[in-house]
């Protein structure tokens, strides 16, 4: 998190469609960040949050991507 805004700020050099491959592994990262941080900060990284979807639903797909 302290680096959070100096990350950001390099990232947004980058359009995306001309990202480089090393930025977009982190802005993954950080958008992973960005989508679990509500539950583990207001539930505690709990299975049972409200109007979640149920966790047999989750169904990993996996590609072979060549970069």
């Amino acid at each position: 998190m302290p680096r959070l805004e100096t990350i950001l700020t390099w990232l947004d050099r980058f359009p995306l469609d001309e990202m480089p491959v090393d930025a977009r592994r982190l802005l993954h990262l950080i958008l992973s960040l960005a989508e679990i941080a509500p539950t583990v900060e207001l539930y505690r990284g709990s299975a049972t949050v409200p109007f979640s979807f149920e966790e047999s639903r989750f169904i990993a797909m996996h590609r072979n991507r060549q970069h």
